[in-house]
């Protein structure tokens, strides 16, 4: 049997995924709004790919 990973399904829901993803920005001066955990959400669900995602980011900037 493969270990599971530390962001595994069985191991943390989406709010503590999340949770750690913004933690993680938070440490590096950033941080997650509304809109950037409803794109990570689209993502989780298939409804937006890394490459949409990634495109939509860059015309933002």
């Amino acid at each position: 049997m493969e270990p599971m990973g530390k962001l595994s399904k069985a191991s943390y829901t989406n709010a503590e995924e999340i949770s750690e993803v913004s933690a993680a920005l938070r440490l590096e001066g950033m941080h997650l709004d509304d809109d950037d955990i409803l794109m990570m959400q689209e993502i989780q669900r298939g409804a937006l790919s890394f490459d949409q995602a990634r495109e939509r980011i860059l015309k933002e900037v």
